[in-house]
């Protein structure tokens, strides 16, 4: 089940990589968006399903509806700024397992935004360092205050199982 404004056919996309979408979040294996989850799927992430959001569009009912209990929190700078920036990566995660076996500390991520606090257990994925970006559009202050900050946490526990992306990961994929 996802909540996602992807421009191509999600469903084809996922039959092609063998895994098959649905209408329904009480069917589904996991919750994806890029959106603010809604009720019907936010009642499944509270019985446990694992729910993957990414982008600063999520962050708010993240954290007042998921994490914010637990000590997560987030800054978004601004809409539509975007950073491929260098990164340190989690070494023990699955979710970071190709970018570590690959050497690629590359991250790409739209919108700006950052975890500012992360709750109480949970593991940070992906940091960003304090290097000048390979390639990006902030405005200056912005920038300052994104570099060196959390890009992506992983949060099991008290019956959820949630993985937060900061930036959308697919503006220009």
């Amino acid at each position: 089940y996802g909540n996602t404004n992807y421009n191509f056919d999600l469903y084809a996309y996922g039959e092609q990589m063998g895994f098959h979408l649905t209408q329904d979040p009480a069917q589904a294996s996991m919750i994806v968006g890029n959106r603010a989850i809604d009720d019907a799927a936010l009642a499944q992430v509270k019985t446990g399903k694992p729910y993957l959001a990414a982008g600063s569009a999520t962050l708010e009912k993240v954290k007042t509806e998921l994490l914010g209990k637990y000590g997560f929190n987030f800054e978004a700078t601004g809409g539509i700024q975007d950073s491929l920036f260098f990164a340190e990566l989690n070494q023990n995660s699955l979710i970071t397992a190709s970018n570590v076996e690959n050497e690629d500390n590359l991250i790409y991520a739209y919108g700006g935004a950052y975890i500012s606090a992360v709750p109480t257990g949970g593991q940070v994925l992906v940091q960003a360092t304090k290097d000048t970006p390979l390639e990006g559009f902030m405005m200056a202050e912005n920038l300052a205050k994104f570099l060196g900050q959390v890009q992506a946490i992983e949060y099991k526990g008290n019956n959820l199982n949630v993985t937060v992306f900061a930036g959308s990961l697919t503006n220009k994929a």
